[in-house]
């Protein structure tokens, strides 16, 4: 089984460059045991709001930087004292949620522009009826250069990714020094994860992934007629959502303003 399902890439260095990935992971896990020590110490355990949010995807390509689901999809964990119940979640939320969140348990009113809720009514088992229904990520740049911004949103059986700079630059293939892309050369020109680490690099407009049967995205059905109302509503959505949180990036003008600015700083 190689190391990571969504690359399929499996080389010892691969697995070197994991296992150093895992030691930090490891680490950080004393490091939580430590904190929640330190609370029963002194007290503070049961008075305490603990939320815990993983870096946006492991930095391996197509996780960190990407939109795809290694890049999104993080631990999010989090204790309310007489609010939250141990059960695993199926609901979208993200780091949006964080602060009123934070506002609701200090008992401060919270703002209605926020695009986030508060989670309480998601930490206990039975859920509301009304919680959102699509999640919405986004990506700006990861240094000066390459400048990719990427767009996704996904109902939790259905994704969409848009990619806004697709056939005028190409992305980076790769992130923090991983050589996935690389060792993915050697493959058969048609084997999946050739093609996927080629898609990262050079992507078209839309991605469309069905996480269900495809829960890796390596099949892009963006092109599929039979999933065309799919697509249609998630590009729905997204716009809705852009015009909501008055999303510049959406703007072919900005954008280039941004992508010069950049060009000129690489220079």
């Amino acid at each position: 089984v190689p190391p990571w399902p969504w690359q399929q890439i499996d080389s010892p260095a691969q697995r070197t460059k994991i296992a150093g990935y895992y030691n930090c992971v490891h680490r950080i896990d004393a490091a939580i045991g430590m904190l929640t020590d330190l609370l029963h110490e002194t007290n503070h355990w049961d008075d305490t709001l603990i939320i815990f949010l993983g870096d946006h995807g492991p930095p391996f390509a197509r996780g960190k930087t990407s939109c795809y689901e290694a890049g999104l999809r993080v631990p999010f964990l989090a204790r309310w004292p007489g609010v939250s119940q141990p059960h695993v979640s199926q609901r979208l939320v993200g780091s949006v949620d964080i602060y009123p969140t934070i506002l609701d348990a200090a008992d401060v009113e919270t703002p209605r522009q926020l695009h986030g809720r508060s989670l309480r009514p998601v930490l206990v088992p039975s859920g509301p009826d009304d919680w959102r229904k699509a999640l919405v990520a986004e990506f700006h740049f990861h240094g000066r250069s390459p400048f990719f911004p990427r767009r996704a949103i996904s109902d939790g059986r259905f994704k969409l990714i848009h990619n806004l700079r697709a056939g005028e630059v190409s992305a980076s293939p790769s992130v923090d020094g991983d050589q996935a892309n690389v060792l993915a050369q050697q493959l058969e020109a048609d084997h999946p994860a050739r093609q996927a680490m080629e898609r990262l690099e050079n992507p078209p407009e839309w991605e469309l992934y069905d996480l269900k049967d495809d829960p890796i995205e390596f099949v892009d059905l963006s092109n599929d007629p039979a999933l065309a109302d799919e697509a249609r509503r998630l590009k729905q959505a997204l716009r809705d959502w852009q015009m909501r949180t008055e999303d510049l990036f959406a703007d072919g003008e900005f954008r280039a303003n941004v992508a010069r600015k950049y060009r000129g700083l690489s220079n």
